[in-house]
């Protein structure tokens, strides 16, 4: 049986000033598969990324979601390349939990939440901590969490090894490897995914 067509790009031009990003860029994206968009800084990935969510509108084409949207699911849980979405004040777990209670969770969703991260190098710590006393890879594994663990449609991860330690690149890359989600990632390299589909733009 064919998967369902998520979301599709068609004839998208997208320009910086003077500087074209995409011409006539076509893409499908298919429900339950996953993305790995690489190239070059300055190469469209990003920009490609907020298309898809729709974060970004094109000069011309257009992007078309056509699954139909469930009740208390976004269409996308996207994260930046650099921490963004949490208060500075609260802890990461007190964060988490404003996540979820916005969400309207079940709890099962946070066990799972700790289940798939408390194994993770200094995620632990964290929960625990201010957002703003945490590092660059402690704040990216708790906006990681957020994201993948609370249900929507596709999961659009921006640079999601940036400021991980190896351990932890290696655990969310087995991660990736095993979730039945919509995935899209961008990287600056090609790296070995497991199922993922290679997308380079140059």
């Amino acid at each position: 049986m064919d998967k369902m067509t998520l979301v599709q790009l068609r004839n998208i031009t997208l320009n910086y000033g003077d500087k074209e990003i995409f011409k006539d860029l076509n893409l499908r994206i298919v429900e339950s598969e996953k993305y790995l968009i690489h190239g070059v800084n300055g190469s469209g990935k990003t920009s490609l990324l907020k298309l898809v969510a729709k974060l970004m509108t094109p000069q011309q084409g257009e992007v078309l979601w056509e699954a139909k949207d469930q009740p208390n699911q976004p269409r996308v849980n996207y994260v930046a390349a650099h921490a963004k979405g949490m208060f500075n004040h609260l802890t990461g777990e007190e964060n988490l939990r404003i996540h979820f209670k916005l969400r309207k969770c079940e709890d099962s969703i946070w066990d799972n939440l700790i289940k798939n991260f408390q194994n993770y190098n200094n995620f632990n710590s964290a929960l625990r901590t201010p957002f703003c006393e945490c590092s660059m890879g402690m704040k990216k594994l708790l906006l990681l969490a957020a994201s993948l663990s609370f249900p929507a449609r596709a999961f659009i991860l921006d640079e999601p090894f940036l400021h991980l330690d190896e351990e932890n690149k290696e655990k969310l890359i087995q991660y990736m490897s095993l979730v039945d989600k919509t995935l899209i990632i961008a990287t600056p390299q090609k790296i070995n995914l497991d199922g993922f589909k290679n997308i380079c733009l140059t």
